[in-house]
């Protein structure tokens, strides 16, 4: 693809793959400070890429940032019509030089994206509560498929696991 230097998937889930609950979409734990800080490090400088729903879920001063573009795959005139994008391809016609995109959700774009990520970083969030709903589950060992567990920390204690996954 021209324009794209790097393809990374980033997502947080439960250990068992919770990732929203199915009545709404926010996520299913309380608001991690952890998850957010490393989402902010490794999306900085990078394009965000995200479906409707996740557009809608996604607190706009991250979206609206000087270092941050983002584009949605949508038709609705919710999404401010210079950040639509039909599909993933249309980014050819979007992007001027080579960046880095962050696929940020959902499903359906992360099960799409997975064989073009060359990183994946997964947020595991240890939360007792999770588990007990009713969320929706990504199958996460299809995100990882052909990619090797490169680092692993559990520097946030018991709630906040990051594993970086490379092609």
């Amino acid at each position: 693809m021209f324009g794209i230097h790097k393809v990374q998937l980033v997502l947080a889930t439960t250990p068992y793959g919770h990732y929203k609950n199915l009545s709404s979409t926010e996520m299913p734990w309380p608001v991690n400070l952890h998850d957010l800080s490393h989402f902010a490090s490794v999306t900085t400088n990078s394009v965000l890429v995200m479906g409707f729903r996740t557009y809608l879920a996604t607190p706009k001063p991250i979206l609206n940032t000087l270092n941050r573009q983002y584009f949605v795959i949508s038709n609705s005139d919710l999404v401010p019509r210079f950040n639509q994008i039909k599909n993933i391809n249309q980014l050819n016609e979007k992007l001027f030089f080579p960046k880095t995109l962050s696929i940020i959700g959902g499903k359906k774009l992360w099960l799409e994206t997975a064989d073009l990520a060359d990183v994946v970083y997964h947020t595991i969030i240890n939360n007792p509560y999770v588990d007990e709903c009713n969320e929706s589950v990504i199958p996460i060992d299809k995100l990882f498929k052909n990619k090797k567990l490169m680092f692993s920390t559990k520097p946030y204690g018991k709630n906040c696991e990051i594993n970086t996954w490379v092609r």
